[in-house]
């Protein structure tokens, strides 16, 4: 099966993108992509190192750039990944203003712990992280405005 579209890529607008967009968007065209949606993580908790990191101005150019670039080619979709959008509601009414195409709900925070975080399993059991993450994301889905939510992968334990 080939796969058209990634709807969920992180260039050096994120805090842990590492590639600049153009580059991205040629490796999607290579590849016979016909969408990508740079969805830049954009986090108000004050403990994540990616707080204040997103620079909205910039992001918007470089998409802008990147569709005069590859525009006849492939979609280039302008998305947002906020993180834990329940804890943050004026912030996030504040980024749905914004011309996105698409945003991302997530939670990547539980309590003071960053999910992947070696302290948040030395401090809770497996059950109870799975509980308090799932819970968080309940809370995040409940409280909606997002177009998709987006799933934490950085969950893992040693056997």
């Amino acid at each position: 099966m080939k796969v058209i579209a990634d709807m969920h890529i992180h260039s050096r607008f994120s805090v842990d993108g590492k590639d600049d967009m153009m580059t991205m968007c040629r490796a999607a065209v290579d590849r016979g992509m016909r969408y990508i949606c740079f969805t830049e993580h954009f986090d108000m908790n004050p403990r994540d190192y990616g707080f204040g990191y997103f620079a909205f101005k910039k992001f918007s150019e470089a998409i802008d750039m990147a569709r005069d670039e590859f525009g006849g080619t492939i979609s280039i979709l302008k998305g947002l990944e906020f993180g834990e959008p329940h804890l943050y509601p004026k912030e996030f009414e504040t980024m749905l203003k914004k011309d996105f195409d698409v945003i991302l709900g997530a939670v990547h925070w539980l309590g003071q712990f960053l999910i992947g975080q070696k302290e948040l399993e030395e401090n809770f059991g497996q059950e109870e992280i799975f509980e308090k993450y799932y819970t968080e994301v309940l809370k995040a889905t409940r409280f909606g405005g997002f177009d998709i939510l987006a799933r934490q992968s950085q969950v893992k334990f040693q056997s």
